[in-house]
């Protein structure tokens, strides 16, 4: 009967292997002579962390279009802040899980909302509203 340490000598251990570990273990040895392994790393972690950070950057978030909200409207009575968490839930639904049709119908929706409120006179500057629709653009 054979013990582990003489399974593994016999089947991982052959004389074919030990040889090609060595002349791989001498291979990355004089590649680290030439190539400084922080280097390489240095290059690894910057290529990971753009990575991370570009995909951190796309993700919506409605914070933007509820402040800029909140600073241009300009009556604090309750019908109006319910119809803006009204206007909010329906534009965190329309993020980039759901359909084409469904986000097209969901924006233009929320831009009509918007053009409701200048044109009641709750939005008194042309520039906010501007700024609005090119939020809830962005935000598609």
């Amino acid at each position: 009967m054979l013990t582990d340490q003489e399974k593994r000598q016999k089947f991982f251990y052959s004389n074919f292997y030990v040889r090609y570990f060595e002349a791989y273990c001498y291979y990355c040895d004089e590649l680290c002579q030439v190539v400084p392994v922080g280097l390489v790393l240095g290059f690894l972690i910057d290529i990971i962390v753009d990575r991370w950070w570009s995909q951190f950057r796309t993700l919506p978030w409605p914070d933007e279009i509820a402040m800029l909200l909140c600073a241009t409207v300009n009556d604090d009575s309750s019908d109006d802040c319910l119809i803006t968490k009204e206007e909010l839930k329906e534009y965190e639904a329309s993020g980039p899980i759901n359909q084409p049709p469904n986000i097209i119908q969901l924006t233009s929706w929320a831009i009509g909302i918007i053009h409701n409120f200048e044109a009641s006179g709750y939005i008194q500057n042309s520039h906010a509203v501007e700024l609005l629709i090119l939020e809830i653009q962005k935000y598609r």
